[in-house]
């Protein structure tokens, strides 16, 4: 999730941002996808059960409640929605814990911003293909975490009603103020 920079050009807090936004980011996308497992398992529980009663009792509605549990199944299964919440999970801790290593390591060198900047790439391997907009809003969140406004992007209110499933006109996210370097 970021831009190629040379080694010299590397700053030790911008490597420290960029793990706490993604760390941000894949707490937001676990949050979101174990939610609507959790939503399609208990859909299914209820609705199987009204199947299996209206089966028992010969009730009218037992065709679309069977019908509703396997559209809701197909969907879990096709877009691998407890997969993606386990792997935001585990892309979560391993963000966190290279941020906790940062916090703890001297911030003077730029061999050391180099060296977790590599760290960072190796787990941003594993992720798939982020959301853009979503990234932009974990960076505004954490750049008012530690009070720098300057430094917001102006992203719509149609951008965040969608983010978690789609970028929405990605090219449009700007700055709201250019930030004073």
């Amino acid at each position: 999730m970021n831009a190629r920079r040379n080694a010299s050009d590397i700053k030790f807090s911008d490597v420290q941002f960029g793990v706490q936004r993604s760390a941000r980011y894949h707490s937001d996308m676990r949050r979101f996808y174990g939610l609507i497992r959790d939503y399609i398992l208990f859909i299914n529980v209820v609705f199987s059960s009204y199947a299996i009663f209206s089966l028992i009792a010969e009730g009218p509605f037992a065709a679309i409640a069977m019908l509703l549990v396997a559209i809701l199944s197909a969907t879990s299964l096709v877009f691998r929605v407890s997969e993606m919440a386990m792997l935001h999970q585990t892309l979560y801790e391993d963000f966190v814990r290279l941020d906790k290593e940062m916090t703890r390591c001297s911030a003077d060198s730029v061999n050391s911003a180099h060296n977790f900047q590599t760290k960072r790439l190796e787990i941003e391997i594993k992720e798939p293909p982020y959301r853009r907009v979503l990234n932009s809003m974990k960076h505004n969140d954490l750049c008012r975490s530690i009070g720098r406004n300057d430094h917001l992007l102006r992203i719509r209110w149609y951008q965040r009603l969608f983010s978690r499933f789609m970028d929405i006109a990605p090219d449009r996210i700007d700055y709201v103020k250019r930030p004073s370097s």
